[in-house]
């Protein structure tokens, strides 16, 4: 596989399967394809208050099983009547609450795929990575993005050796044609690799360690650095935001929200 990652942010999951089983995504990315998936459709049943519930299949042999699919039309005929378009990243972020055993994506197509209950923690930690870089890509999809920014408990960021975890620190710059004091943050893993090693081929990066912070923290410090602002996975193939430093009080002031209570 590829040193380079695809960008797979709403990346159709049907083409992110492909990619994935010629190698050329890895497991990561296609996670983030599933869980920024702006609308999965799943099966719904009306409770007598007239609101839409997901409908859970129960197997002959306990089994209790949650089928999404990437377009309504790849549905059963008899199960397109009643459905409901679901986020990725709402859908997934809750998957431990539904009480099954089993997600299926695509049920009966070439690019089907399944996920087990032990992998849904896994699946609901990308859920939140999608939240975020939903807020910041595309803000109107989400309630508050401010507020989901805030919420994030999985910021990352690379900063000098030496510097312990809940210090102030100095955090990695990102590099700026204006020379703008940028501190760069990252909503993945795989995004911050990305960016380190760009870095170190650049030959402008010392010894860093990874700090993964909430982001009460990380903006609280942030909002004290006196930076000119942040941006948000530099020097990566997923989109590149950035904000001013005014922003950091309007992310802190807002309450921390996370897709985890309730479906929007």
């Amino acid at each position: 596989m590829s040193d380079d990652f695809l960008n797979s942010y709403q990346l159709c999951p049907r083409e992110a399967v492909q990619h994935f089983r010629a190698e050329r995504l890895d497991a990561d990315g296609l996670l983030r394809a599933i869980v920024t998936h702006p609308a999965w459709w799943v099966p719904a049943q009306s409770d007598p208050a007239g609101v839409a519930r997901i409908g859970i299949q129960a197997r002959e042999n306990g089994t209790r099983v949650l089928e999404a699919w990437s377009e309504r039309t790849l549905m059963p005929d008899d199960a397109q009547a009643e459905a409901v378009a679901i986020a990725g990243f709402v859908l997934f972020s809750r998957v431990h609450t539904y009480g099954v055993h089993r997600v299926t994506l695509n049920h009966d197509t070439p690019e089907s795929l399944f996920y087990l209950s032990d992998q849904f923690s896994l699946l609901a930690a990308w859920g939140a990575v999608g939240s975020v870089e939903t807020a910041l890509v595309d803000p109107e999809l989400v309630g508050d993005p401010f507020g989901v920014l805030h919420g994030f408990n999985a910021w990352h960021v690379l900063v000098r050796a030496g510097v312990q975890q809940g210090e102030a620190g100095d955090i990695v710059l990102a590099p700026d044609a204006q020379d703008r004091e940028l501190a760069a943050v990252f909503t993945a893993p795989d995004a911050c690799r990305h960016f380190e090693k760009s870095m170190q081929l650049a030959g402008v990066l010392d010894e860093v360690t990874v700090q993964t912070v909430d982001g009460s923290e990380l903006f609280g410090q942030l909002q004290y650095a006196g930076i000119d602002g942040v941006v948000f996975n530099p020097l990566t193939p997923l989109p590149v935001r950035a904000l001013r430093a005014e922003a950091l009080a309007k992310i802190l002031a807002a309450p921390p929200w996370r897709f985890t209570s309730s479906v929007h």
